[in-house]
C-alpha cells in the first residue's frame, strides 16, 4: 500500500481540457508526444509556486519516451503545434515557424528538435513565464 501511495504522490496536472475535448480529436501518436511534455513542463514546480512553462526535449528524446521514429514524431510536433496546444521555442524564448524541408531519402517533410524548446500551450496550462 506505501509503495501505491508512493506512486499517486507524484503526478502530472494535465488539464481536463486535454481529456474532454483534446483527446478525442487526437491520433494514436499525438498523446504521447503531448504527454512527454506536458510531464517536461507541468510535471515540475518553477520554485515560485508555479509550473515550468517550457523545456528542452530532443528529437531523440521525443522518440525513445514514445517509441516513434522521428519522422512520425516531427509530423506530430507540427500538428500540435498548429493545434496551439505546443509551440516550438528558440533559447532566447522566441516562436518558431515550423518549416520543413522535404528529406531526399525519405521524400517528406522532417525536422529536428534538438536545438529547440517545447512549451505546453493548452488550456488551463497555469504555466509560469520564463525568468
Amino acid at each position: 500500500m506505501a509503495g501505491e501511495h508512493g506512486r499517486l504522490s507524484r503526478f502530472v496536472p494535465l488539464p481536463n481540457y486535454v481529456f474532454d475535448t483534446l483527446l478525442p480529436e487526437l491520433s494514436a501518436t499525438e498523446p504521447r508526444v503531448l504527454l512527454v511534455v506536458a510531464r517536461a513542463t507541468l510535471g515540475f514546480s518553477d520554485g515560485a509556486g508555479g509550473r515550468v512553462r517550457r523545456a528542452q526535449i530532443s528529437q531523440r528524446t521525443l522518440c525513445a519516451k514514445t517509441g516513434r521514429a522521428s519522422a512520425a514524431v516531427s509530423r506530430v510536433v507540427a500538428r500540435l503545434v498548429e493545434l496551439g496546444v505546443i509551440s516550438v521555442e528558440s533559447a532566447a524564448g522566441e516562436p518558431l515557424r515550423l518549416e520543413r524541408k522535404p528529406s531526399p531519402l525519405l521524400r517528406r517533410p522532417v525536422r529536428s528538435y534538438d536545438d529547440l524548446f517545447l512549451a505546453y500551450r493548452g488550456k488551463n496550462s497555469n504555466a509560469t513565464a520564463p525568468r
